[in-house]
Parts: structure tokens; sequence; C-alpha cells
């Protein structure tokens, strides 16, 4: 038996940008003799960019951690509704229903733990932790050491106001009386303000949903609890344990900062109570349909072949996944917000 080859196949119509949901997408090639076909080594290399939709700046640009915005699990798999694999005009392997599901389950019902968290997770994009992900395109912060463990992310905040919000952190103050002796002996007592830098800083947003806005891990909710003592507010990359919920829109935390801080760039760690990086927004992923015939490990012999995909019409928000409530879906892939 002779060593075997790899060759690429490209699609018999554009399928990039636009052009990618107008029609199946069809693959042909033919084998001859004495050559034969290995479809278990057989895969697509897909190419993806995700942008993000920046307050200032170009129309598109990459995605800030802030904007909470991932590719999905499994996301080439996402983009597609049924495929069909055919031998001289004979349909000999397909799936018609329940694509995305059945990838998704393929990859992890067909490999083992230590796969899925290997060339799973990087080369085929089976990343099942949203943060993860988030940190996978998002180059204006390094791993997260919270990020990284057993947590995820969230900024609860009124609609509308998902990337505009802002938050002030200030010193907590405290007041005393002072005697002043004035002219002609008489005394006055005044009024002086002081910082409680052992109390911590008060955090105000006036945009925001501390006590109603955060998941209810007792019903799984994705709102209708609040922010939690204990949980982590980051701000400008700089850790604020939070210490008291004093309303719906202030908080009072610890690790008081040397002066007010008031920025967009924010959201809240916690732990994940209801499931316990390359920093690039253009990444390539390899995958294989979920069609049986991919598990074949033997050589089908010569003859005409066409893989038809069928894209998912909504491929822009089913190979995307944002916490964003307001999110606008893009029409041509570049913009949207």
């Amino acid at each position: 038996m002779s060593e075997g080859q790899y060759f690429e196949v490209i699609p018999a119509r554009r399928v990039n940008g636009s052009a990618f949901p107008l029609g199946v997408q069809d693959f042909m090639f033919s084998v001859g003799v004495p050559n034969v076909w290995h479809p278990s080594k057989s895969y697509f290399r897909v190419g993806m960019t995700l942008y993000g939709a920046p307050l200032a700046g170009p129309a598109v640009d990459v995605p800030r951690v802030r904007e909470m915005i991932a590719f999905a699990d499994n996301a080439v798999g996402n983009m597609f509704d049924n495929a069909y694999l055919r031998s001289n005009n004979v349909e000999i392997s397909g799936i018609s229903q329940g694509l995305p599901q059945a990838s998704a389950l393929n990859a992890r019902i067909g490999n083992g733990y230590s796969w899925l968290k290997s060339l799973g997770s990087g080369a085929e994009l089976n990343r099942a932790k949203f943060s993860e992900r988030v940190m996978l395109t998002s180059p204006d912060s390094p791993p997260d050491a919270y990020l990284g463990a057993s947590n995820e992310m969230y900024r609860p905040v009124a609609a509308g106001t998902f990337i505009s919000a802002q938050v002030t952190i200030t010193e907590l103050e405290g007041t005393e009386q002072k005697a002043n002796s004035g002219a002609g002996g008489d005394d006055n007592v005044s009024t002086v303000a002081f910082p409680l830098i052992q109390n911590g800083g008060v955090l105000a947003c006036a945009n925001a949903l501390f006590q109603t806005g955060m998941p209810d891990p007792s019903t799984g909710a994705p709102t209708g609890a609040s922010v939690a003592v204990g949980d982590v507010l980051v701000a400008d990359g700089v850790y604020y344990p939070i210490v008291e919920i004093t309303s719906e829109t202030a908080l009072r935390v610890a690790n008081v900062p040397s002066g007010a801080v008031a920025t967009q760039d924010w959201y809240i760690i916690r732990k994940d109570m209801i499931r316990s990086p390359q920093a690039a927004n253009t990444i390539f992923s390899l995958w294989q349909p979920p069609m049986g015939i991919f598990a074949y490990k033997g050589g089908l012999g010569s003859g005409e072949y066409r893989l038809q995909l069928n894209p998912n019409s909504n491929y822009l928000l089913t190979a995307v996944e944002t916490k964003n409530p307001d999110f606008v879906a893009s029409a041509d892939g570049l913009t949207g917000s």
C-alpha cells in the first residue's frame, strides 16, 4: 500500500462573505483506479472572523471583553442545516435534520476527554465555557485568572445600555465635627470629610440592575437574582471584591482606588452555579459533518463524489453567542451592534 496524499476540494460556488447562505454548497471530486478515498481522514477547514461593535473608532473592530461576544460552541456545525454525500448520483450518506445538535454530540460522544481538552477545543472549537470563548477572540485583556477557573462573567444593566453603561468608583467618606477658635475668642464648629479607606469604595452605575439582573441558580432564569457579596467586579482590569449591595444601582467594594474611577470597561465575575487564547478574532476550525460515512476508516473505491452542504440562512446568529440582550444582528457580516 502506498502512502496517502491529501488534496484540497474547493466549492463549486463562492461561499465567503455575504455569498455564504446563497444556496447549496457543492464539493465535487473524483477518485480513479487504483486510488481510494478515506472519509475518516477528511475534514473541512473553515476560516471565520468575529467583529465587535465599539462605541468609537472604525465601523468594525476586534471584539472587546466587555462586549461579551464569542463564537458559539461547535460554531461550524451550527452554520448548516443538513448535509449529503452522493456517489454517481446515488446518496450514500446524509443527515436531513438536527445537524447542529448531532455535530455537537458527535464531537463529545465520539471522542475522549483528553481529545476534547486538547485538539477538540483548539482545532475544532468545541469549548463549552462561554468566558473561554470570549477570551479566545478578545485582544484587550490577557487571560483572566478568575475567568480561567470555574467562573462566569456578567454585566447586569438595563435594556439598551449593555455597551454604554458606565460605573464610577469613589472613596467612601466619613465626617467629623471639628471645633475652630475664632477671632475674639469665639469658637465655631465645622464638619470635615475624610476617606474611610478601610471600609472600601462606593460604586455607582445609573443603568445597573445589581439586585435583579443576575441569573437565578434556583430556576435557571438568566435574570431575577442579585449580585452577591463575594462576587468580583473588574473595572479597567482592576479587581474590586463586592462587600455590600446597597441598591439596584450602587455597591460597596473593597480595594478602594486612590482616585475616582469612571469607566465603561467593566464586568462582574462570580462562580458559575449553573455549570460548574489566542486573542485573535480570525480563527480556523476543522470540522467533519456528523454523517456515518465519516466514521468509516476503510477506503472507498473509484467514482464521482459530491458532498453537499445546505447553509443555515441565520448562520450569523447560530455561529455566534452573546450575553448582550440588545444586540443587533448583522445583515452582511460587517454591520450590526
